[in-house]
């Protein structure tokens, strides 16, 4: 008799190993063509669904995330919103730059 598998422990599935794998090698253009595939297969799948569907979708994701989150360890609860805090303090920073760029322009405009 074979022995027994043993259990992975990161948990990662063979789906998410392959396109982490694809992803690592995508030039920027290439993430960018991706996610506007993505959000446009998002639109074109949520355009026909009615205000109940949705919020029928809405309902479900929200209970979903809500038994997953009442499930979680303090450990990954700490690190789940640490990981918020980190892109949130990116996007923040990226959209002070370009609040800056435009004082700039601005700026550059009027001494013109």
């Amino acid at each position: 008799m074979p022995p027994k598998k043993r259990p992975r422990l990161s948990r990662k599935t063979d789906l998410a190993a392959r396109a982490s794998t694809n992803r690592s090698g995508e030039t920027h253009e290439d993430r960018e063509t991706r996610l506007l595939a993505n959000r446009e297969r998002h639109l074109q799948t949520h355009a026909v669904e009615t205000r109940e569907q949705r919020q029928g979708r809405l309902a479900a994701d929200a209970s979903r995330n809500q038994q997953t989150r009442s499930a979680e360890s303090a450990e990954s609860w700490s690190r789940r919103n640490s990981a918020n805090a980190a892109r949130n303090r990116q996007t923040r920073s990226g959209n002070r730059r370009k609040v800056g760029q435009a004082n700039v322009l601005k700026e550059t405009r009027l001494i013109v």
